[in-house]
């Protein structure tokens, strides 16, 4: 989402390197990033998340994170896509540390980043 609203990344906002983003909530980052998208006039198009780990299986939470995250973004269940894959299927994950997760933002038609002003 900061990718789309040109923001710059996560780090800008919320240093790793100042304590008060240590364990920090999640969903906090999401609101935070949601008002900066509301002080731009935008709004989600379609949000893509990818997620590759070894570690847990998130099949049975997939529902539940997608109306999490449709919540915290004020937008339809339908417009968030939350897939989960297993790293060993592209290479080999030696622990969970070595695993990322990736957020995008996918538009319908371009394939690209896409917010869409209201």
């Amino acid at each position: 989402i900061l990718g789309a609203l040109a923001a710059g990344d996560l780090g800008k906002h919320f240093p790793d390197t100042d304590d008060k983003y240590l364990n920090m909530d999640s969903s906090k980052i999401i609101e935070a990033i949601k008002k900066m998208m509301d002080d731009r006039n935008y709004e989600i198009g379609n949000l893509d998340i990818s997620i590759t780990l070894e570690k847990p299986k998130l099949a049975p939470f997939i529902d539940e994170m997608r109306a999490n995250v449709a919540r915290l973004l004020d937008t339809k269940i339908d417009n968030v896509s939350i897939k989960a894959w297993c790293a060993r299927s592209w290479w080999s994950c030696k622990s969970r540390s070595d695993c990322i997760v990736k957020w995008k933002i996918r538009g319908f038609y371009d394939g690209y980043c896409w917010i869409i002003e209201k």
